[in-house]
């Protein structure tokens, strides 16, 4: 079986221009899941697929934060078209994580045979999805849509000034809806972790352009943000697996949600006590 492929680090030099900082972690995000896709197809490996997802979620999440870098109508199209392209895979990677987790063992095994069909006709839609033509086509416009830079973008722009104002622009929007988390809505919380994540795949993207850092570290940035998603994430597993047991008619495991909500106040507390770096260069 082939070795599932994760995220590398985008290698630029400090002087890098924002379009070519874009087109760098472009490259990145399109290389991590293209080389995923193929053992979907061959092993149907359950790693491989989550590799897939992540590496077209990292690309859509570029897309968003140089869009207003990019003068370039096809920039939402094309973010929005990859979205709704690519919709069953997380279906089948939510089987996939109930299937591993602890709530499966408990199903008698009529139950957890309909749950295993259900996986697998996940995959006949995703293994589908890959050989369709619909799907060499959306990739086929974005690979022309990167043959055409700059994009409307200012080339002589320094990364790192676009960088500055990507990364300052996300943690403002993550500090102020992730304000009283306990009082948040689930669809609010779940805001909250998608721009968690956006920030910390920024932070990924851009650590190279700040070579003179001061404040929190990037690494020690980017992990602290993946602790808050990951907290944020246990509410939103809790009812993806409430999701799955209802649809075949399994009961519902007492949860104590109010307990996950407390830690995720608290994982918030700690991120926004963190010191951003991009705020302290000397470049």
């Amino acid at each position: 079986m082939t070795e599932p492929r994760k995220a590398a680090s985008v290698a630029l030099a400090p002087g890098a221009t924002t379009v070519e900082t874009f087109t760098a972690v472009m490259a990145e995000c399109n290389a991590h899941w293209r080389a995923n896709a193929p053992v979907v197809l061959s092993d149907r490996a359950p790693e491989a697929l989550h590799q897939t997802r992540v590496g077209i979620r990292r690309l859509r999440s570029a897309l968003s934060l140089f869009g207003r870098a990019l003068d370039d109508p096809q920039v939402p199209w094309l973010k929005d078209e990859i979205r709704t392209l690519a919709l069953p895979l997380g279906e089948a990677r939510d089987l996939d994580v109930f299937l591993a987790g602890n709530l499966a063992p408990a199903l008698d095994a009529e139950l957890h045979a309909l749950v295993a069909s259900r996986r697998d006709a996940a995959y006949d839609t995703v293994t589908a999805l890959l050989s369709s033509r619909s799907w060499q086509d959306t990739w086929s416009l974005l690979d022309r849509f990167l043959d055409h830079a700059p994009w409307g973008a200012d080339p002589q722009e320094r990364g790192r000034d676009r960088a500055v104002l990507i990364l300052e622009r996300r943690w403002r929007r993550l500090l102020r809806r992730g304000a009283a988390l306990d009082a948040l809505t689930p669809t609010e919380r779940h805001r909250v972790r998608i721009e968690g994540k956006k920030l910390r795949y920024g932070i990924q993207f851009l650590a190279d352009l700040f070579p003179d850092a001061a404040g929190t570290p990037p690494t020690a940035f980017a992990d602290a943000l993946g602790l808050l998603q990951d907290a944020l994430g246990v509410l939103n597993d809790v009812h993806t697996q409430e999701l799955i047991l209802a649809s075949v008619g399994a009961p519902r495991p007492e949860v104590d949600t109010r307990s996950v909500v407390q830690e995720a106040v608290r994982v918030m507390g700690e991120t926004a006590a963190l010191q951003p770096f991009w705020r302290s260069t000397t470049g």
